[in-house]
């Protein structure tokens, strides 16, 4: 017990999001292709982190993307939450003959 008070309580890094905000961010991605989701879930480690989506690309994203799925996400949560957006850019090689 007491190595276990030491150590603390073993939590998921995140836990997932309401369904009718999962569905809001799925219907907004929908809309972009080049775009996959690969988490988006609530920060249990840091509270004031709130809310991150980590997305993948083959193409830059822009600005006006990240801001328009922060409202998406903020609509469809209530209130004003942290929304952290991460995208990360696929890095392909380009083989001679292919």
């Amino acid at each position: 017990m007491i190595e276990k008070r030491r150590t603390g309580q073993a939590r998921p890094v995140t836990y997932p999001l309401a369904p009718a905000l999962r569905e809001a961010v799925k219907e907004y991605m929908a809309d972009w292709p080049a775009v996959d989701i690969l988490l988006m879930g609530r920060n249990s480690v840091e509270p004031e982190a709130g809310i991150s989506i980590i997305l993948t690309s083959n193409d830059k994203t822009t600005l006006e993307f990240e801001e328009k799925l922060r409202e998406v996400v903020k609509k469809a949560r209530g209130g004003d939450p942290t929304i952290q957006v991460f995208v990360v850019y696929s890095a392909k090689e380009s083989l001679p003959g292919r």
